[in-house]
C-alpha cells in the first residue's frame, strides 16, 4: 500500500504541470474589473507564467545548488498554493502580474522534478508505465481544473484562482508518502556537481529540439482548428471545442498505451510517434469534411502524447542519474520555446498563405523529418 500511494504521489506532481491557462475562461470578468485598461494586457496575466517558467529552467542549474530535489518540489507546490491566493488579497494589477509570475517559476520548478523522480525512482517496465500514466495525470489535470474554474467563476473572477489551491493536498500525499532518507541525501550530494559531457548536451539538446517542434504542432493545431472547423464542416466554436476536448482526454488512452508500444518498436517509437502526428497534420490540412477533420485531429492528439512522452522516456533511458535532471531541464525548456514560438510561426506562415493545406503541410513535414532526426539522435547516443 505504501508503494502505491508512493507512486500515486509522484504522479500527482504531473497532474498540475499544465494548468497555467486554466483561468483563461475567467478573462471576461477580468476585462470589465479592468475596464480602464488595454484587453491585451489582461490577456497577458493568463499567459504571463509561461515567462516564468523559462526563467527556472534556464537558471535550472543553478538552483540545483541551493536545493534538494525535495526542496524544490516543496518551494514549488507552495508558491503555486499562495499565487492562487493573491488575488483575493489584493487585485490591483501589479501584485496580480507579479503573482503570475511567481507561479510560473514555480512550475517550472516542479516540471523538471516531476518528470526526473519517476527516471530516478523506477527502472525498466515500471518506469515506462509510470512515465505513460504521468502524461495521462496533465490531461486530467488539465480538465480538472478548467471545470473547476467554470464553477467558481461564479463567486467572481479572483476566487476561480482558488483552483490553484489544489497544490495544498498534493504537498501533503507528497511529503507523507514520498520518502527521503539518508541514502538519498548521499546521492544527491554526490551528483550535485556532476557536470554533462559534449554527447550529452548533444543529446539533450537534440532531443530538445524534437520536443519544440512536438509542441509547436500541437499548439498550432489547438490556435487553427476552431477556424478549420468553420471552413470546412461549416461547424461552429461549439463543435471545436468538443473536438479538442476529445483531442485532450485520448491523451489519457495514449498514456496507458505507451509501455506496449514502446516494447513494441523499441528505439523506434519516437520515430513511428513523430511521422504518424506529421501525417495527422497533413491529413488535417487537406480533410475535405467534418467527420475526417474531427478523426484525425482526435488521432493527433494520440500521437502527440506518444511522441512527447517518448521524449522523456529516452533522456531516462540515455542520461545516467547525476545529470537526468539538467537535461530534462532543457527538454522542457525545448517545449516552452515551441509553445511561445506558435504565434510568430503562424504570423511568419500567413505572409505565404493562410490555408488549412499550407499551414498544417508545412507543420506535418516539419514534424517529419524532425522524428527522423529524432531516430538518429536515439541511434547515436548512450549512458
Amino acid at each position: 500500500m505504501k508503494k502505491i500511494m508512493e507512486k500515486v504521489s509522484i504522479l500527482a506532481l504531473s497532474f498540475i504541470l499544465t494548468t497555467s491557462f486554466s483561468i483563461s475562461s475567467a478573462q471576461s470578468e477580468m476585462f470589465a474589473y479592468y475596464k480602464d485598461m488595454p484587453h491585451s494586457m489582461i490577456e497577458l496575466l493568463v499567459s504571463l507564467p509561461s515567462a516564468g517558467i523559462m526563467v527556472s529552467l534556464i537558471f535550472n542549474k543553478w538552483i540545483e545548488r541551493l536545493l534538494s530535489e525535495r526542496q524544490m518540489i516543496v518551494t514549488g507546490l507552495v508558491a503555486y498554493a499562495l499565487c492562487g491566493f493573491i488575488p483575493l488579497i489584493s487585485p490591483a494589477y501589479p501584485v496580480v502580474f507579479l503573482s503570475r509570475i511567481i507561479f510560473g517559476m514555480a512550475v517550472g520548478l516542479l516540471n523538471v522534478s516531476a518528470i526526473a523522480i519517476i527516471s530516478e525512482r523506477y527502472k525498466g517496465k515500471e518506469r515506462i508505465q509510470t512515465l505513460g500514466i504521468r502524461g495521462s495525470a496533465e490531461v486530467v489535470g488539465t480538465a480538472v481544473l478548467t471545470f473547476g474554474v467554470s464553477f467558481l467563476i461564479r463567486f467572481g473572477w479572483q476566487a476561480a484562482f482558488l483552483v490553484y489551491g489544489i497544490s495544498i493536498p498534493i504537498l501533503l500525499l507528497y511529503l507523507l508518502f514520498v520518502p527521503y532518507g539518508n541514502s538519498d541525501e548521499i546521492i544527491e550530494e554526490e551528483h550535485r556537481d556532476t557536470k554533462m559531457t559534449g554527447g550529452q548536451w548533444r543529446t539533450a539538446l537534440g532531443l530538445a529540439v524534437v520536443a519544440a517542434a512536438i509542441v509547436l504542432s500541437n499548439v498550432m493545431i489547438t490556435v487553427r482548428i476552431p477556424s478549420v472547423v468553420e471552413q470546412v464542416g461549416h461547424g461552429t466554436a461549439q463543435t471545436a471545442g468538443i473536438i479538442l476536448a476529445a483531442m485532450q482526454f485520448v491523451g489519457i488512452l495514449a498514456g496507458l498505451a505507451f509501455s506496449p508500444l514502446t516494447h513494441l518498436f523499441r528505439e523506434r517509437l519516437l520515430l513511428v510517434s513523430g511521422v504518424a502526428f506529421g501525417l495527422t497534420q497533413l491529413l488535417i490540412g487537406f480533410s475535405s469534411n467534418l467527420p475526417i477533420l474531427a478523426l484525425v485531429t482526435i488521432a493527433s492528439g494520440f500521437t502527440y502524447s506518444v511522441a512527447l512522452t517518448t521524449v522523456y522516456h529516452v533522456l531516462s533511458d540515455k542520461m545516467p542519474a547525476g545529470v537526468l535532471s539538467q537535461a530534462t531541464s532543457i527538454a522542457v525548456l525545448g517545449c516552452s520555446t515551441g509553445s511561445i514560438a506558435t504565434t510568430f510561426v503562424l504570423s511568419l506562415l500567413g505572409t505565404v498563405s493562410s490555408a488549412p493545406a499550407f499551414i498544417f503541410g508545412f507543420s506535418g513535414l516539419l514534424m517529419i523529418l524532425v522524428s527522423v532526426f529524432g531516430l538518429w539522435i536515439v541511434k547515436h547516443s548512450g549512458k
